[in-house]
């Protein structure tokens, strides 16, 4: 949004400069006009667009496994624990924002993909 700071971010959603913006947290953005607001939503999906990219150009998701939520424990601790970037799993996940305790999170098995020897213009789309 180009706005310098959090300050306005904070001040249109009432956190205080010393809390932190917690991860899952809904906010409201301060646009000031339609058009920068359909700026960012183009730049932002082509963000997303590009991480899920990556993700299927350097992996491969060889299984789901079923894991079982402990207590404390919220998405964003769950992808670190499984080393698991958290866009994939709340994706995987999009029914679950704030995990109980017992309740069952897919969890992809992933695996590096072996570079191509292949110049990237041969590889192919």
């Amino acid at each position: 949004l180009g706005l310098g700071s959090t300050r306005p971010i904070r001040n249109r959603n009432g956190i205080r400069s010393a809390a932190q913006i917690r991860v899952g947290k809904k906010i409201v953005l301060p646009f000031k006009t339609d058009e920068q607001k359909d700026n960012f939503i183009a730049k932002r999906t082509e963000y997303h667009r590009t991480l899920v990219d990556e993700f299927q150009q350097h992996y491969e998701v060889l299984n789901i496994e079923q894991y079982v939520v402990k207590r404390g424990e919220s998405m964003w601790s769950i992808a670190q624990k499984n080393q698991v970037p958290y866009w994939v799993l709340t994706r995987l996940n999009p029914d679950t924002k704030s995990p109980i305790v017992g309740e069952k999170v897919a969890i992809p098995i992933a695996r590096a993909r072996k570079p191509s020897k292949e110049p990237p213009d041969t590889q192919g789309g």
